[in-house]
């Protein structure tokens, strides 16, 4: 038997009859008589397929792209799968165990079981017509672990940049084009915040401790930052820095003499870490993260992540976000330089990384990047009916792990831009009482109309806050 590497085609979804039932890893499984085996870290799936299958694994609708990979490559092992079903008809215990694994969890606020394999038992295609055939099933899902930060997002933790330093407020602010290109100095003549606006970072975690973060930081009434879904404890501490670079550029605090200064000077910054210091996740935790923002108060939720295909834990969740009345920014994606990738555009169903900036719901906006001088990003995904508008994302300061401060760019900088914007909005004493989606409006309405964005975009422009006056 052969070891191949597969993307699969746009959205995740094998519809059977009228129902999705299984993802399409569990689908080519089944097309070639394969075994499951894991991903790579960009969330293809690796199978393991006899020569004489082989055709039938690249002649099947499931799969886009093939390639033989050694055993010495690095694989995932596939160990979770989530498996989501009907509240009205709960999944049969005996009948999920049958399948060789045990149930780790029975996450009922999404209606979705995760199960883990046990030792020996392979997702072949004995195991996925089993699975398919469970009483209750709505969908069933390989919860692969992806590299979720697209680049040119940080990776494991960086030595010191930047010193602190105690000279005049916010010595670093002059370093900040964004600021200024997103007109925030005249809404700050009104408002510079609301230590009552929370804004969830759903990323790393936050490093807490940063002098230019600490006073901004939620807290829950034991005392806590947030939490840590991937080590499942209370502590939220960031070891990579994308999450703290995030937050800074959302609210790290102005006017104190230090640093830099965020959109927002006051707020209340809620760390919820589901991705490790490498930046790899399983999106069942993120699931997890967006239910906590919304039941702990969150008004906006900060993703600057992507995944590699469309999931519909992950489509609830942010439709309970919605119902919540808590809005979900997002980046649009840095791939457009990558071969084969239509250039980033999101419109496109089979651009890399578009998901889920690419969703429908009225609670999403989607982020593109500029960089100085409003040109947009080279790197940066675009789409007149995917992307709503672009903010600062290259070469942008900001606050760091281990109290430090870093430039980084990419989408993943953009979209703390619009929370803190929307944020900012939100403190604004006039729309202290407006709905979350006519705080996008507002927001999407008043942005910097420029030419070039016409059809780049849906707003046809890049963040201004000039009319919060």
């Amino acid at each position: 038997m052969a070891t191949w590497k597969v993307t699969h085609p746009p959205t995740s979804l094998l519809l059977v009859g009228q129902t999705p039932k299984i993802a399409k890893p569990f689908a080519a499984v089944l097309d070639a008589d394969a075994v499951l085996v894991g991903n790579d870290a960009l969330g293809d799936s690796v199978l393991r397929v006899a020569d004489n299958n082989l055709g039938a694994l690249l002649n099947s609708a499931t799969v886009s792209r093939a390639s033989e990979v050694s055993v010495e490559d690095q694989i995932r092992p596939l160990n979770r799968i989530t498996l989501a079903y009907d509240p009205n008809t709960p999944l049969q215990r005996n009948e999920v165990e049958a399948l060789g694994v045990d149930i780790e969890e029975d996450y009922k606020q999404g209606a979705f079981l995760t199960v883990k394999l046990r030792p020996g038992t392979q997702v072949d295609q004995a195991f996925v017509l089993k699975l398919e055939a469970l009483t209750g099933l709505v969908y069933g899902s390989p919860s692969f672990s992806v590299n979720a930060l697209p680049p040119p997002g940080r990776g494991p933790l960086a030595p010191p940049r930047v010193a602190l330093s105690n000279t005049p407020n916010d010595p670093m602010r002059s370093e900040q084009w964004g600021l200024a290109a997103i007109d925030v100095e005249t809404a700050w003549n009104k408002v510079q915040g609301s230590n009552q606006i929370v804004v969830a970072v759903i990323d790393t975690g936050v490093d807490y401790t940063h002098p230019d973060l600490h006073d901004n930081m939620w807290q829950s009434t034991a005392g806590t930052f947030g939490k840590n879904f991937v080590d499942s404890n209370d502590d939220p501490m960031d070891d990579a820095g994308h999450g703290t670079h995030v937050a800074g550029i959302i609210g790290a605090v102005g006017n104190n003499g230090v640093g830099v200064a965020g959109v927002n000077w006051e707020v209340k910054l809620m760390a919820l870490r589901w991705l490790n210091r490498f930046g790899q996740g399983e999106i069942l935790n993120a699931v997890k993260a967006i239910d906590f923002a919304v039941s702990n108060g969150a008004r906006i939720i900060n993703a600057s992540w992507y995944w590699y295909n469309e999931e519909p834990i992950l489509d609830a969740a942010i439709k309970r976000a919605n119902d919540a009345g808590v809005l979900f920014v997002v980046a649009a994606g840095n791939f457009a330089l990558w071969p084969h990738n239509n250039d980033g555009d999101n419109d496109k169903l089979d651009t890399r990384g578009r998901y889920p900036s690419c969703l429908n719901e009225p609670n999403v906006v989607a982020v593109g990047a500029i960089r100085e001088g409003f040109a947009r990003a080279s790197f940066s995904h675009w789409g007149k009916l995917t992307v709503d508008l672009f903010a600062p994302g290259e070469s942008i300061k900001s606050t760091y792990a281990q109290q430090q401060y870093f430039t980084d760019s990419g989408t993943s900088m953009a979209a703390p831009y619009v929370s803190g914007a929307l944020a900012l909005v939100m403190a604004h004493p006039t729309h202290a009482n407006a709905g979350h989606l006519l705080i996008k409006d507002l927001v999407l309405d008043n942005v910097n109309k420029r030419a070039e964005y016409t059809d780049r975009c849906r707003s046809e422009g890049t963040l201004s806050l000039a009319f919060l006056q």
